[in-house]
């Protein structure tokens, strides 16, 4: 019997389900205050060409320290039709885009079937499908990671041309995305400095200056101030360096994130969502039903972190297996570069950082989970095989509850 299809057919499948999850979440998901605000910035930027970092009338401010970057990229949302729906189809093309051009490099530079768990891993998640679904800067971070890294792997051999290029253009673009840059950059820095990636320097330069465009005065007419337009110094007015190296918490949170990212759990958009609140408040079978399923995927999702950080210590002891391609081995370098980029930035940021500001690391964190579901799947066991499987069917159902209860006050698309 002829079994070739089958990889065919299960990536056709994977391919649906991370393409749903991300439409559904994109037409679900209410609109945010920092949504209207990006979506406000963007639209008098297409409409004027004027820089602002607030929306007329909102409270809300847009946290990218440099540039115009996110008025221009969103802008084009409003060329399509000027509504939030447009902005929330634009964030779920980039999604799919950055997504997929990693998964893509992957396949050409490890192998089509690790490539298909990466996808899995990073697609089918509803940290992915949380923050790579809203018309705002983390959304674009990730875009912009995801481009990054998969030039960073065709680096690894040798210096490419377009590769350098690209990473140059990522590096430049990540410091007029989102206050989250620092990850971004520390985290090449370090594989640089360990020469794990070989870079054109010309090419790199001709990327960065591409990309920094957006940063000259002549388009973006934005004053250069870094920490005064990535802080709001009205909620933190003692803002300055190394925040979190003086109390700590903040890194040990970023080492939460990094376990996270890469399992099942959105705890509190679970717990703060319609669905719980209607599930409490009713007193019936059906409410007792919703609130046993909630709080049963909410323990599991716990659990799931575990399985993620089991995961993360097995992937970064790093011993090699006879038949192992050296990618695999480039490929824990750079998680373990981005894991300690994100608690470094963490450490010196200058207010606590949070979720949001985590995912520009979400990439490299969903390696760990992938190279141990591909190895555990491999070995045949019907009993871990089963355990992927419930644990791909908790990441989908979270996504599905987050998407279908999140409310935070403003109008559904279908309202706006």
């Amino acid at each position: 019997m002829n079994v070739r299809p089958r990889p065919v057919w299960s990536a056709a499948a994977l391919i649906v389900l991370y393409v749903a999850i991300q439409t559904f979440a994109a037409i679900r998901l209410p609109i945010t205050g920092d949504e209207l605000n990006v979506l406000g910035i963007a639209g008098e930027y297409a409409r004027s060409g004027a820089v602002r970092s607030q929306a007329p009338g909102s409270e809300t401010i847009s946290h990218t320290p440099a540039g115009v970057l996110v008025h221009a990229v969103y802008s084009l949302g409003g060329l399509i039709a000027p509504s939030p729906l447009a902005g929330r189809m634009l964030a779920l093309a980039l999604a799919l885009l950055g997504a997929g051009v990693v998964t893509a490099t992957l396949r050409r530079e490890v192998s089509g079937r690790f490539a298909l768990w990466f996808l899995a891993a990073y697609g089918v998640a509803p940290w992915t499908m949380y923050h790579a679904s809203q018309v705002w800067e983390a959304g674009l971070m990730m875009l912009i990671t995801a481009f990054a890294m998969a030039a960073a792997v065709r680096l690894r051999r040798s210096a490419s041309s377009w590769a350098s290029g690209a990473i140059g253009w990522a590096l430049a673009a990540s410091f007029q995305a989102y206050a989250s840059f620092a990850v971004v950059i520390i985290g090449y820095a370090i594989q640089a400095l360990r020469r794990q990636v070989r870079v054109a320097w010309i090419a790199f330069a001709i990327g960065a200056a591409v990309g920094s465009v957006t940063l000259w005065p002549p388009v973006g007419r934005r004053p250069l101030d870094p920490i005064g337009n990535a802080v709001a110094t009205k909620r933190h007015p003692g803002a300055r360096f190394g925040y979190g190296l003086r109390h700590g918490y903040p890194i040990v949170r970023a080492a939460g994130f990094w376990l996270r990212m890469s399992s099942s759990d959105l705890n509190r958009q679970v717990r703060e969502n319609r669905l719980y609140r209607e599930a409490q408040s009713r007193h019936d079978v059906r409410g007792l039903l919703l609130l046993l399923a909630l709080n049963g995927s909410i323990v599991l999702s716990f659990g799931s972190v575990l399985i993620s950080a089991a995961a993360t210590g097995w992937y970064f002891r790093g011993r090699r297996e006879e038949g192992e391609p050296d990618a695999h081995a480039w490929l824990r370098s750079h998680c373990m570069a981005m894991c300690a980029a994100l608690l470094i930035a963490s450490a010196l940021s200058p207010v606590c950082a949070q979720g949001y500001h985590a995912v520009a690391a979400l990439p490299a964190a969903s390696l760990p989970f992938a190279a141990w579901c591909e190895r555990t799947w491999a070995s045949g066991s019907r009993r871990w095989q089963a355990a992927i499987v419930i644990a791909f069917a908790l990441r989908v159902a979270v996504a599905v509850i987050v998407a279908l209860g999140n409310e935070v006050g403003v109008p559904r698309l279908s309202a706006a």
